[in-house]
């Protein structure tokens, strides 16, 4: 998100605070952390570095051209924004950049909506259930309408890690380590939130090209909830809700990239969902599909890449192919998506990627 976006400003506090208490925990003493959880707070906290080196390093490195970076959204068409020096366009609701060597190629932008914090972050009030959504009440973003001597709440929120290495005098040992893991409880469930918020704001870019439709779709997610205006929505939930993002989306692809790594929450997966949105644009004989990912690396409650999505996206792959070997014996005997993590490897073994080949349409 671009640092000074006006309706990205509850977003990115938020995210600064799940990041300041990450590099808390990180740092904290004697703290054993589940494998899973370590890759969170990391995650988390590698991101700013992530981020500097995109905006200034790559393109110092680089030499790129002053235009960079561009902070792209659907809707950026309304807003004012600098445009001058792109070959940019509204083409049906859509922003679609053209200037292309081939003038029968677009890009164009389906995702994010450029109010960040209204779409995807939604309204953050006490009567949510979730411990992570009390934490997001004490930044200084929520205190609008809050009682001024309330909001003295927010001090202990950014002291975490100080808290948790001290033991008070008026509460008994038990008490605290109670108390101690439920901050800590409270701050993993913080960053996992803020990591949903990361995913939702993928840049999802819908490549035309000669008549071919190439889908990229980054890490966005679906609940099936729909899309409601106020509340924390999903990328695949805002693009449906959108009729001029539904109306490019729902034809058939040539190339589909699998979002989230074939996750059960990043592609619309649920009979409703699959039915109106996935059956519509992956056509059987047509669309290649594609799933970068790596199997192990998540919690076994929803291993990634989902068992089910791995299935379904088979049966109707172009490119459908079996993985004798998949580490998930429930995969060996399937057709499956191709997959990066189950391709031979390249000679350059720190590169995992899968080639496609197309051929333009008259």
């Amino acid at each position: 998100m671009n640092p000074d976006h006006e309706q990205a400003e509850k977003a990115q506090a938020f995210q600064n605070a799940a990041d300041q208490e990450a590099r808390l925990l990180l740092k904290r003493p004697g703290l054993k952390l589940s494998q899973e959880a370590q890759e969170l707070l990391l995650r988390s906290v590698s991101n700013a570095t992530a981020l500097e080196n995109l905006r200034e390093n790559f393109v110092e490195s680089n030499g790129i051209n002053e235009l960079y970076p561009l902070y792209i959204s659907r809707d950026m068409g309304k807003e004012s924004i600098d445009l001058e020096g792109y070959d940019f366009q509204i083409v049906e609701g859509v922003a679609t950049f053209c200037g292309f060597n081939d003038s029968n190629t677009h890009l164009r932008v389906l995702a994010p909506e450029w109010n960040i914090d209204k779409y995807y972050l939604g309204r953050i009030t006490e009567d949510y259930k979730s411990l992570v959504h009390m934490n997001a009440l004490r930044l200084s973003a929520y205190h609008e309408g809050v009682a001024e001597g309330d909001s003295e709440i927010g001090s202990a929120s950014t002291k975490t890690g100080e808290v948790l290495d001290r033991l008070p005098q008026n509460i008994s040992e038990k008490e605290f380590r109670a108390l101690q893991n439920r901050m800590l409880y409270s701050v993993l469930e913080f960053t996992e939130e803020e990591g949903h918020l990361k995913n939702n704001t993928s840049v999802v870019l819908l490549l035309e090209w000669r008549g071919r439709r190439l889908l990229f779709t980054g890490d966005a997610e679906w609940d099936g909830k729909g899309m409601e205006e106020g509340r924390k929505n999903c990328c695949w939930d805002v693009m449906y809700g959108i009729p001029e993002v539904k109306k490019v989306l729902l034809n058939p692809l040539d190339y589909f990239k699998v979002s989230h790594h074939g996750s059960i929450n990043g592609t619309p997966f649920e009979k409703q969902g699959f039915q109106k949105i996935v059956e519509k644009m992956v056509i059987p004989g047509r669309t290649e599909v594609v799933v970068s990912t790596k199997w192990g690396t998540h919690n076994k409650k929803n291993p990634i890449p989902s068992v089910n999505i791995m299935k379904d996206l088979g049966s109707l792959a172009k490119n459908k192919r079996k993985y004798p070997h998949d580490p998930d014996d429930q995969l060996q005997n399937e057709y499956q998506p191709q997959r990066t993590d189950q391709e031979p490897d390249l000679p350059d073994d720190t590169a995992r990627y899968v080639e496609t080949v197309f051929e333009p349409v008259d």
